[in-house]
C-alpha cells in the first residue's frame, strides 16, 4: 500500500501514452489531428452543450431558445427586436411585451440624458 500513494512533496510523474508505429506511423488516433476526442460524462461526442445545460428537459431547452432568439434580436435590432410578430407564440409575445414595459418603467425612473448638450 505504501507505493501506491504520491508524497505531495514530489513533482508528478510525467505520463506518456504511446501508440503502436505499425497501427498508427503518425502516433495519432485516426481521423484526429489533436490526438483525441473530447467528450462529457456519457462519453457522446456529438451531445449538443445545451442538452446537457437544460439537463435534457424540453421545456428548459425551449426557453432557451426564445430567450436566445429575444437577445439576439435586441442585439441585432435595438429595442425594434422587441416588436411582437404573428409567427410568435403567446409566451415570446408576453415575453417582449414584459421588456418593452420594463424599459417604460426605467425611464420613467430616470430622466433621459441628451445625446447632444444644449449651449
Amino acid at each position: 500500500m505504501r507505493g501506491a500513494f504520491i508524497s505531495p512533496d514530489e513533482p508528478i510523474p510525467v505520463r506518456v501514452i504511446e501508440v503502436a508505429d505499425e497501427m498508427n506511423p503518425e502516433g495519432l488516433i485516426e481521423g484526429d489531428a489533436e490526438g483525441g476526442v473530447v467528450v462529457g460524462m456519457n462519453l457522446d461526442p456529438h451531445l449538443d452543450p445545451r442538452e446537457i445545460v437544460a439537463g435534457g428537459d424540453p421545456h428548459v431547452m425551449e426557453l432557451m431558445e426564445v430567450v436566445k432568439k429575444l437577445a439576439s434580436g435586441l442585439e441585432h435590432r435595438g429595442e425594434a427586436g422587441l416588436r411582437a410578430g404573428l409567427d410568435m407564440t403567446r409566451f415570446e409575445a408576453t415575453l417582449r411585451s414584459y421588456c418593452v414595459g420594463y424599459l417604460a418603467g426605467r425611464r420613467a425612473e430616470d430622466p433621459p440624458t441628451p445625446i447632444v448638450e444644449d449651449r
